[in-house]
This record gives C-alpha cells, sequence and structure tokens, in this order.
C-alpha cells in the first residue's frame, strides 16, 4: 500500500519551481494555493501529491491542482523555459546597449566570436577596431542579431523582422558615433596606476565615460588571454583604489570570469565539474579553494571577494554555478553512487548558507540544490536500488543514509512519510521487528536508525515522529522476543544479566526513549539486592566507563527509593 501522502504548494519563480509550503492535509495544500493566486501575491501556483509506493520502490508525485492569475492559454501546457540573458528587456534606442543587461545579451548571442577574439562586451562597445572586426565577420554579427531577435519575438510578441531591422540599425549608430569619437580624440591606453586620474580627468568632458572605456580597451588590447586581462586590469588600479575605481574594475573583472575558457585558465585542472562548483563557491565567499594551486592574479581577486568589494564579480560567479549545477546530470560525476551524490549537494549546501541571508543569488543557487535532492527521491536509480534490497530493513536503512543529503524541508518530509510508510505497511511491519532470534539485533539496528534520524536534520516534528517510531519498534521487538525473561533464563545470575543490560546500554542497543527506560527500570530492580550490587562493582572496577555507569544507576536507585519513603 503508499505510505502516507505529502501535499507541497510550489510556485513559479521565474520558470523555476519553488516549494512554498508542505502540509499533510490535501485541503489546506489546496486553499492555500488559491489564496496566493486570488490575492495577486502569485501567478502560477501547483499543488503535488507525494508519496513512495512501497511496492514498485518508487517516488509517485501527482499534480492535484494548478491556479493561474492569467487566463489559460494553448501555450499553458508548454513546459515553463527559465530566463536566459538572451530574454532581457529589449532595447528601444543604441544608448541602451551599455546597459549591464544589454552586455550580457550581446555575450550571450556571439559567445564563441568573443572567446575567440578575447574580449569582453565592454571592449567591443568601445574599442573601434574591435567593431570593425565584428562588421567585417558578417555572419558574426546576422547570426548575433537573429538569435537575439528570435527570443525576444517569442517572449515579448515583437516582429521577428522589425526586431532584426531595428537591432541591425542600433548597431549601425554605434558604429557611427564610436567612428566620429575615435577620429576626434586621440585614444591612448591609461598608464600603470592611472584609472583613478583618467576618471577625474574626463569626468565633466563630453562622452567622457565612453572616452574611459576606450582608454581601457585600448590598454586591454595587448593582452591576449583573460588572466593577463585581469592583471592588465589590476596594474590600472591605484594602490590603494577608491569605490569609484573598484567599481569600473568590477564591470570589466565580471565579464571576464564570465567566459568557461577564462575561469579554466584561472584555475586550471582543478578535477570534475563539482569540483569546480565547490571552488568557485569558495572563491566568490573570499575563501581559498581546497587543492588549488593559485595565482597572484586570483590571489588578489580572492582578497576583493574577502573585503566585499566585487558586487558584479560575484553575481557572476552565481549564475556559473548555478549553469553548472543545472546542466550536469551528476554533481558527483556518478549518478547511480546516490550516497556521493547526497553528500556532494549537502557540501555544496553548507558553502552556500553563508551568503543566503544576504543574497537572493544564494537563495535561489539553494533551491536548485533542493530540486536536484527531490529529483534523486523521484530518480528510477533509487527505485532500482531500494529494489534491489530484499528487505525493508535494507530500504529503511538506506533511505536513512541518504536523508543528510537530501536537502529542503519539503523533501526531507517526504523521506520521513516514506519511512513511517515502509513500516507501518501491514506486510513489512512483522518483517521489521523479527523474531525472538534477532530480537538483541533489532534493538541495536532501531537505536542505529534513531542516531541517523537525530543527525539527518529533520525538521522538529519529522524527527520525533521517527525516533518515537524507532522507539516503539525497540520496545515492540523486546516485548514478542519477551526479552528479560529470555535473558534471566539464559542469565540466571543477576550481577551477570546486570552486567549484560549495562552493556546493551552502552552498545546502543536500545532506543533512547521507552526502551532504555525499561532497561534501567529491570537493572535498578536487579540492583536493589545488595549482593547483586557489590557484585556488580566488582566486576566492573577496573572498566571506569562501566563504573561511572553504575553510580548513575546507583544515584537513580536512591533517589526512587528516597522518593517512595
Amino acid at each position: 500500500m503508499p505510505s502516507r501522502s505529502v501535499y507541497e504548494v510550489v510556485v513559479n519563480h521565474g520558470g523555476q519551481w519553488v516549494v512554498q509550503t508542505t502540509t499533510e492535509t490535501q485541503g489546506d495544500a489546496i486553499r492555500l494555493a488559491e489564496r496566493l493566486v486570488s490575492s495577486g501575491r502569485e501567478e502560477d501556483v501547483r499543488v503535488l501529491q507525494s508519496f513512495f509506493d512501497d511496492k514498485k520502490r518508487t517516488l509517485v508525485e501527482n499534480e492535484l491542482k494548478r491556479f493561474r492569475r492569467k487566463a489559460a492559454s494553448k501555450s499553458d501546457s508548454a513546459p515553463v523555459r527559465p530566463p536566459t540573458p538572451l530574454s532581457a528587456r529589449p532595447c528601444n534606442s543604441h544608448t541602451e546597449f551599455y546597459r549591464f543587461e544589454t552586455r550580457r545579451v550581446i555575450r550571450a548571442a556571439i559567445m564563441d566570436d568573443l572567446e575567440r577574439w578575447v574580449i569582453t562586451p565592454l571592449e567591443l562597445l568601445h574599442n573601434l577596431s574591435h567593431a570593425q572586426r565584428l562588421n567585417a565577420a558578417g555572419t558574426v554579427l546576422q547570426g548575433g542579431v537573429q538569435r537575439v531577435a528570435m527570443v525576444q519575438s517569442r517572449e515579448y510578441g515583437l516582429s521577428i523582422h522589425q526586431r532584426m531591422k531595428a537591432l541591425f540599425d542600433f548597431c549601425t549608430e554605434i558604429e557611427r558615433e564610436m567612428r566620429l569619437i575615435w577620429r576626434n580624440h586621440e585614444i591612448k591606453a591609461v598608464p600603470p596606476g592611472g584609472l583613478r586620474a583618467r576618471m577625474a580627468a574626463l569626468k565633466d568632458e563630453k562622452n567622457g565615460e565612453f572616452l574611459l572605456h576606450a582608454e581601457i580597451s585600448e590598454s586591454l588590447s595587448e593582452a591576449k588571454d583573460w588572466p593577463a586581462k585581469l592583471t592588465v586590469m589590476f596594474g590600472l588600479l591605484a594602490e590603494e583604489a577608491d569605490e569609484e575605481e573598484m567599481a569600473v574594475f568590477d564591470s570589466y573583472a565580471a565579464e571576464i570570469i564570465e567566459s568557461g575558457p577564462a575561469i579554466k585558465a584561472l584555475l586550471g585542472d582543478i578535477g570534475d565539474r563539482a569540483d569546480a562548483i565547490m571552488a568557485l563557491l569558495d572563491i566568490q565567499a573570499g575563501f581559498p579553494p581546497a587543492d588549488v594551486t593559485l595565482t597572484p592574479v586570483v590571489e588578489r581577486l580572492i582578497r576583493l571577494f574577502r573585503e566585499g568589494r566585487l558586487k558584479d564579480c560575484r553575481g557572476v560567479l552565481y549564475r556559473r554555478i548555478r549553469q553548472e549545477l543545472e546542466s550536469l546530470r551528476s554533481v558527483s560525476g556518478n549518478a547511480t553512487d546516490l550516497i556521493r551524490e547526497t553528500q556532494v549537494l549537502k557540501a555544496l549546501y553548507v558553502k552556500l548558507q553563508r551568503d543566503a541571508d544576504e543574497r537572493s543569488d544564494a537563495r535561489l543557487l539553494l533551491g536548485t540544490l533542493e530540486n536536484r535532492a527531490g529529483a534523486i527521491l523521484r530518480s528510477e536509480t533509487l527505485g532500482t536500488k531500494l529494489q534491489s534490497q530484499k528487505t525493508p530493513i535494507g530500504q529503511i536503512d538506506l533511505l536513512l543514509r541518504l536523508a543528510p543529503g537530501i536537502l529542503g524541508a519539503a523533501n526531507k518530509r517526504k523521506i520521513s512519510a516514506f519511512i513511517v510508510g515502509l513500516i507501518d505497511s501491514e506486510e513489512n511491519k512483522g518483517i521489521v521487528i523479527g523474531g525472538e532470534n534477532v530480537a538483541e539485533a533489532r534493538m541495536r539496528q532501531f537505536r542505529k536508525w534513531e542516531e541517523s534520524a537525530r543527525g539527518a536534520e529533520f525538521d522538529q516534528r519529522s524527527e520525533q515522529e521517527l525516533c518515537g517510531l524507532f522507539d516503539r519498534l525497540c520496545v515492540e521487538a523486546m516485548r514478542k522476543a519477551q526479552y528479560f525473561a529470555r535473558l534471566q533464563r539464559e542469565e540466571p545470575v543477576p550481577a551477570v544479566r546486570a552486567l549484560k543490560l549495562m552493556e546493551l546500554a552502552a552498545e546502543n542497543g536500545v532506543t533512547t526513549g521507552t526502551a532504555m527506560r525499561a532497561v534501567q527500570a529491570e537493572l535498578i530492580k536487579l540492583l536493589k539486592d545488595p549482593g547483586t550490587l557489590t557484585a556488580l562493582a566488582e566486576s566492573v572496577q577496573n572498566d571506569p566507563e562501566k563504573t561511572a555507569r553504575l553510580r548513575e544507576l546507583y544515584t537513580l536507585l536512591s533517589q526512587q527509593t528516597a522518593a517512595s519513603a
């Protein structure tokens, strides 16, 4: 039979479904989803039902309801496309090409060619020789314009032909103005350490901002690789760079490190893509990544990240990390090793939590990791691995081993509900508890599960539910095996029996709740006999841990005796 259901309310944020809340009541989930849309807080909300089918050993996820603020259209059934740089708001004039968002559009449209030429969009927009090279490679410009126009016509309902004409007109106007400025001014490279002086000199001049970037682009023109460009940019800064200088540096550095080849050139071969993601997370947080040989340029970047002076660069690294995560089939490099997969997800999650309170892009990445963890629960790989376990004991053990890396409160509640459902199944419950001959083994197993549950960061309710369930299983195993009566038959000497019970508790042989109290009660009953107490004390006198435990039990016995007097 299916396990207990978990109901999720998920909202569409920019093409990504984000969990709003989870509940075990279908009606509550539907009412909340409807209220989110009717109040205008959200435009697109779904209610999902998730349960673990213990026959098929797979997570079943059904969409129960979907609420939209807008009227349904033919496109509603189509998959929601996540936003891309090409989806940015269309420009209405050529001057808007210099905006940060538009420069990202330019990069996405002709990325391969910019990386082949080793230039950034800022250089392209301010250096006449780069603009002429683009015009000379006519197919490059035409292909880039077509790509942008196709996306913008689809996203914003524009005519693709009219949009292409407008973009070509903007390009022509930009080149015309660029030719005029370069003809009327002598553009020279910024001297080393001279960025602040040039900024001051050009501040009030007509076209001063354009001229500044033109001079910087001229400084960068001799740098033939990405690390060299960063080195040049560092060389333009004063020894103690002010915030205005750093803002300019940040703009160029962000466009440089947005290049995949630039990242590889700066960090070298650092292993698989999961290692690269880990390294990028460390760098943007201002920490040297482990097992990476750092160049002076990267060390300076890390220092600036640590000082909080590279805002654009941090945004770029976060976007790159998200792209990497979304493109990877496996973050660990082995999609079939689910334990390793969840361990890597958890490590990434911990690193991201450093910034989650301050940065929305960090919170977005946390959501991406939670979605990947949820995909593991729904994966055929997990279903196959659960089916390969011959008993529910092995299945529950596997789920609890996965639990620490199954990220997000919603996913945690799902896995908790699945475990409870497996145990509550009439088919499985007797197998889980076992018979008289496996009582002690089962008691140790249940205690191991309890410790796993406490270390898996379940929410308080789920942890209490699971630990309470494992405790009841332990008590049931003791009762079914008539454990104390059997122990008395096997160990007629009270001191020996008391020692075995102490060892059982010390070896985590019982859970910490009702079962542990039952063992303590049996021990105290035995210790009420002075002869048993003396014999037990003599047998453990050379074992400090057991001696300390015996003192605790004696104190408890004394308190109970005093209370009953």
